[in-house]
């Protein structure tokens, strides 16, 4: 299973790391950048994929971003701790000092 380290350059920003994580649930690091020639700092967000989520990547970045600057590194070792994926559930809960009220569950993806 051929792994692919993804560097991304690109004005949406915000909007690729929400696609990242809630999408592909994967994770992302964000690092600052500096432009050699007009100087301008830009963030680059780099990710970890599979080749599964690179093509969903790939097509979600041609339609939302096709001037963004983007490399690819295959990857041919990697160690790290998984992190475990939660989902938010709200759910209504009535205590006699406070009425009804919201309470958050997360479980498990």
């Amino acid at each position: 299973n051929i792994k692919r380290r993804v560097c991304i350059i690109t004005k949406k920003e915000e909007e690729l790391r929400q696609f990242i994580i809630h999408d592909l649930h994967s994770g992302a690091t964000i690092y600052e950048s500096i432009g050699a020639y007009n100087m301008e700092k830009r963030n680059e967000i780099i990710t970890i994929v599979d080749k599964g989520e690179y093509q969903k990547l790939m097509n979600y970045m041609n339609r939302e971003d096709p001037k963004a600057f983007i490399t690819v590194y295959t990857v041919s070792d990697m160690r790290y701790q998984p992190k475990r994926w939660w989902k938010k559930k709200i759910v209504k809960k009535f205590t006699k000092q406070n009425g009804w009220s919201n309470m958050e569950l997360y479980e498990n993806l």
